[in-house]
C-alpha cells in the first residue's frame, strides 16, 4: 500500500550541464586579451648613459695626468717647415766655411749683378747683392775662388743655383739670398771647390 503523503520532487525542465571543474577560475576580459596578444621577446638590458661626473673620470685629462706626474704641460708652436726651408737645412749640413768671395749673378741669362759671398759650402751659398732677388727662381753664378798663390789667376767656379730665401742684411746694408746649388758648369769645379773647402 503507497503513502498518500509521500510527493515526488519537482522535476526540472532545464538541460543537465556537466559540472564545472574545481581548479578552473571564471575567465575574465583581461585573461582574453593576454591569451590573444602575441608571445614578444624580452626586452633587452639596457645600460643607463653614463654621468658627466663618470666620464671625466673614466678618461683623466692631459692636465690631470700632468699635475699626478709632475710634468707640466707645455705647448709648442712650430711653424710648418716647407720644402725649400728643408732643403736649405740640407745644405747648412755641409762642411762651411767663412769668406768673402766676389761673385756675379747672372739672372735671365743677361742680367749680370755683382756682390760677394760671405760663406760657401759644396751645395750651396748666400751671396750679398744691392738688388732683392724676392721674385727671382733661378740663378747663376760665377764665384771668383781666391788662388791659392799670388802669381796665380783667381779660379771662376760657374754653378747653376736655386733661390731659397732672400732678406735684407743691415749690416752689410745690401740684400742677401740663400741659394742650393743645382748644377755645376764644369765637372772639375765641383771638386776644386771641395778642396778649397777642406784646405780652411
Amino acid at each position: 500500500m503507497s503513502d498518500e503523503n509521500t510527493t515526488d520532487p519537482p522535476t526540472s525542465n532545464a538541460p543537465d550541464l556537466p559540472p564545472e571543474p574545481v581548479d578552473a577560475a571564471p575567465s575574465t576580459t583581461a585573461d582574453a586579451k593576454e591569451s590573444s596578444a602575441p608571445d614578444l621577446p624580452p626586452e633587452p638590458d639596457v645600460a643607463e648613459p653614463p654621468t658627466t661626473a663618470e666620464i671625466v673620470d673614466a678618461t683623466p685629462s692631459a692636465t690631470k695626468n700632468a699635475e699626478e706626474n709632475s710634468v707640466p704641460v707645455t705647448a709648442k708652436a712650430t711653424p710648418p717647415a716647407s720644402a725649400d726651408a728643408g732643403k736649405h737645412l740640407e745644405c747648412r749640413s755641409e762642411p762651411r766655411i767663412h769668406v768673402r768671395w766676389h761673385a756675379d749673378a747672372l739672372i735671365d741669362g743677361y742680367d749680370v749683378y755683382h756682390g760677394f759671398i760671405k760663406d760657401i759650402s759644396s751645395r750651396g751659398t748666400d751671396i750679398f747683392l744691392d738688388r732683392n732677388l724676392q721674385s727671382v727662381k733661378l740663378i747663376k753664378l760665377h764665384i771668383h775662388v781666391p788662388p791659392l798663390s799670388v802669381t796665380s789667376d783667381p779660379h771662376v767656379v760657374e754653378v747653376s743655383g736655386k733661390i731659397i730665401y732672400t732678406a735684407y742684411d743691415s749690416k752689410e746694408s745690401c740684400f742677401h739670398a740663400g741659394i742650393n746649388f743645382l748644377q755645376f758648369n764644369l765637372e772639375p769645379d765641383l771638386a776644386y771647390l771641395r778642396s778649397r773647402i777642406a784646405s780652411y
